[in-house]
């Protein structure tokens, strides 16, 4: 009967040994589920944002583009209007054609004007 009951006791303290460490292990499991979603919470919104960064990205990237276009096109509009500029412009040959024209036309009547005063003196 003695036997028994230590026997019985033994199974007891043994029993509430292992009932102990169920619990404790519950415990962690329930701070290792706890922690998982947290962890994929995080991953979540991460994600989202993650997300959220490339679309903005891409539209950024778009009106990069869209501007450059404009860009373009006023640069190759203004490089037009430059070479047509250039070609109504006068040629240096012209240029020296009409300054000759230009200095006759104003010293002619300073050459006659000194012409006559020098025969005025004679």
């Amino acid at each position: 009967n003695l036997e028994y009951r230590k026997a019985l006791n033994a199974a007891c303290e043994q029993l509430k040994r292992i009932k102990t460490e169920k619990d404790n292990l519950q415990d962690v499991h329930e701070e290792f589920k706890q922690h998982y979603d947290k962890l994929k919470k995080e991953c979540n919104e991460i994600s989202k944002r993650h997300m959220e960064t490339i679309t903005e990205k891409k539209h950024i990237e778009a009106e990069y583009e869209d501007q450059l276009k404009h860009l373009r096109g006023l640069l190759e509009q203004r490089e037009r209007i430059l070479d047509e500029q250039r070609s109504k412009a006068l040629l240096p040959t012209d240029t020296d054609m009409l300054r000759t024209k230009i200095a006759r036309e104003i010293e002619a009547p300073y050459k006659l004007r000194i012409e006559a005063l020098t025969q005025d003196v004679e």
